[in-house]
């Protein structure tokens, strides 16, 4: 959507006109709109690591919304950073690789909150823990009441 403001320079100027893009959800002119940035304040991302093919490791990272975030451009800054391949499946951020350690800095590093960030440990055999169920996970035989 844009809006059209016209601007009046003075008696002896004619009026320009100066075109913006306004963002359909706050309103506000793209230069200054927060949607974006409350996007990254209020998600919970989860960082994990699956396995496909062949056994080659992909990093999934889940729970980004794909309305508020434009996840194609955060992708590409991911890959560029990381130097991987990757791509963008139903909100989901997947990265070839196991790059888990270095995910969560550089998602803060963009703007996302750090307790809003959950990185997935495997702890093998295919069992991926969050980070806080670590502790109760004494055994392996206990293992399959963690996951």
């Amino acid at each position: 959507m844009l809006a059209e403001i016209a601007l009046k320079g003075g008696s002896s100027q004619r009026p320009r006109t100066v075109s913006q893009e306004i963002c359909p959800v706050c309103g506000l002119p793209k230069d200054l709109c927060v949607c974006g940035e409350l996007e990254k304040e209020q998600s919970k991302v989860i960082v994990k690591l699956e396995t496909k093919r062949y056994g080659k490791p992909m990093t999934v990272i889940e729970g980004l919304d794909g309305k508020g975030l434009d996840l194609y451009d955060l992708t590409k800054q991911l890959k560029k950073k990381l130097a991987c391949g990757g791509t963008v499946k139903n909100d989901s951020i997947m990265l070839q690789g196991d790059h888990r350690d270095r995910i969560r800095e550089m998602l803060i590093e963009m703007g996302f909150k750090e307790d809003g960030i959950e990185v997935y440990r495997d702890r093998g055999k295919g069992i991926s823990v969050p980070p806080g169920r670590l502790a109760a996970c004494a055994s392996w035989a206990t293992m399959s009441s963690c996951g």
